[in-house]
């Protein structure tokens, strides 16, 4: 498994027919939705049910405007249960679609020539481009690229993953080369936060820790805690988001103001990012895009804004973009980017500078 980036696009050429022929009863993914709302759950894994039909008026969720009679599509059956879980488990919403089938267009299907069956145990994809907060991670040694060395930060790290591989491909070593066990069945590729035109580095984390360590979109961009000293434990985002929204700024110029004054902690003069650069992350289908933490707090207190007044030496205004609202097509990642950082490319990540609102 590679880079598992797709995007709304003009629908593919039907496949070679002779692709049809023994595809019946293979786990494949569904086009990555545009918003994974539970933890761990989705309907994004699916289960193909005989051969392929051309259909354009099926009612499904699946079809649109895009979708004609030329166009097969394949029956599946939604993965929606985890291991283990009874149908009381999820939610009432979600029970109706269980062992359902459903037609889906081909080119809405991703990954049809291997079988993912194998991951079903631990759904690897769902983790995919959501975000974590960690502190140890692992490095691929300069010689070997299948040999991951561990390394312990001493400040608070976040990152997002891009890319996920099997861990028997990969050998995880600590700092005195013993072989260390992941305690899970992939590992995740995760890029450190970093700033829009700006080379990012990429480390391997297991899936295992990815999990335990997530974190909302919402942190990652602002920044919360990233830099910050291990020996400052973190405090709750939403209860310091509760402040600085319930009394918020006035005016788009006051926001990094008021961020540092809601964002603060002992021993730290903020724990956001108050910064004019651009954060870079990828969105849920896999494009690139970039946004400044004051401008993305700002329009998350005001979603229908569309523009942003710049302070003196701030970003230009294409680092002010959101894509729930951007209509302009964004670059997709591409593998390379999804590549770990040799270690001897690999600087490790310093504490951040004080953060200090402008005027304070």
């Amino acid at each position: 498994m590679h880079v598992v980036a797709c995007k709304p696009s003009i629908p593919a050429r039907n496949p070679p027919r002779a692709s049809y022929v023994g595809h019946g009863g293979r786990t494949v993914r569904l086009e990555a939705p545009d918003e994974l709302r539970e933890p761990w759950a989705g309907s994004v894994y699916a289960t193909l049910i005989g051969a392929p039909e051309l259909r354009s008026d099926d009612q499904g969720p699946f079809f649109d405007g895009a979708d004609d009679a030329k166009r097969p599509a394949w029956q599946v059956v939604l993965t929606l249960l985890l291991p283990g879980e009874r149908l009381e488990d999820i939610e009432p919403a979600l029970r109706d679609h269980v062992d359902v089938p459903y037609w889906v267009p081909h080119w809405r299907l991703t990954q049809r020539s291997r079988n993912l069956a194998s991951e079903l145990q631990e759904r690897p994809l769902l983790s995919v481009f959501r975000f974590l907060r960690f502190t140890q991670f692992f490095v691929a040694t300069p010689r070997c690229d299948t040999k991951f060395t561990k390394h312990t930060s001493d400040v608070f790290l976040c990152g997002q993953v891009l890319d996920y591989r099997p861990a028997t491909s990969i050998a995880l070593v600590d700092d005195i080369d013993l072989l260390q066990e992941p305690g899970c069945s992939y590992i995740c590729m995760v890029a450190i936060r970093g700033y829009s035109g700006e080379p990012h580095q990429v480390v391997a984390i297991p899936l295992v820790d990815i999990r335990s360590q997530a974190i909302s979109r919402d942190e990652f961009v602002m920044g919360f805690y990233h830099g910050i000293p291990t020996t400052l434990r973190p405090t709750r985002f939403d209860t310091a988001w509760r402040s600085f929204s319930t009394s918020p700024p006035a005016s788009r110029a006051s926001v990094r103001q008021h961020l540092a004054q809601a964002f603060t902690a002992p021993g730290a003069e903020a724990t956001v990012d108050l910064g004019t650069q651009a954060v870079a992350y990828v969105t849920p289908r896999g494009t690139k895009t970039s946004i400044v933490p004051a401008a993305y707090a700002w329009r998350l207190l005001h979603p229908s804004s569309s523009t942003m007044v710049l302070e003196e030496g701030d970003a230009s205004p294409d680092a002010y973009t959101m894509h729930e609202t951007d209509d302009v097509e964004l670059p997709l990642l591409t593998r390379a980017e999804a590549d770990l950082t040799p270690g001897d490319q690999f600087s490790a990540p310093l504490p951040s500078q004080p953060r200090q609102a402008p005027g304070a």
